[in-house]
């Protein structure tokens, strides 16, 4: 992904997964507390951006002598910097409300973000060629501790 000189984040990877975003009410609005998201909580560091787009749709006419009428669109945005705990990387976060619920829709790093494939193989724990990763002489299936 080539970074875009007009933001500052450098490096945004889309995505369109369901999140839960927590808010807190204040004198200025709501505002993004914290972020659940592939079982973690993010919580919320900085400042936050809001906006919100809003488009009219056409609606066919339920009678040929009707004009159309137009159907508004709402669609609200959030970006925010969050990190799951005090000593973890900062990762922008930019989500959109999808109904009840929110999406995320973009997620930004101040550094190179690892593709999905090496991601799946460090959670699964396995490399492509079947070995454990990181382990000279992996535990075989069923064993609990080392070797006898």
């Amino acid at each position: 992904m080539d970074p875009n000189p007009s933001d500052p984040v450098g490096r945004w990877r889309p995505f369109d997964e369901a999140v839960t975003v927590t808010f807190a009410t204040g004198p200025c609005g709501p505002r993004p507390l914290a972020l659940h998201w592939r079982g973690s909580l993010w919580r919320v560091v900085g400042e936050s951006l809001h906006w919100s787009t809003w488009r009219a749709l056409p609606v066919a006419p339920a009678h040929p002598d009707d004009h159309p009428v137009p159907l508004g669109f709402r669609a609200d945005f959030w970006r925010f910097q969050a990190q799951s705990d005090p000593v973890s990387p900062v990762l922008h976060f930019e989500v959109r409300r999808a109904g009840a619920g929110w999406r995320l829709v973009r997620l930004g790093a101040t550094f190179d973000l690892p593709d999905r494939s090496t991601t799946e193989a460090t959670t699964t724990g396995r490399t492509s060629d079947g070995d454990a990763a990181g382990c000279a002489d992996p535990v075989p299936a069923g064993s609990v501790g080392a070797r006898d």
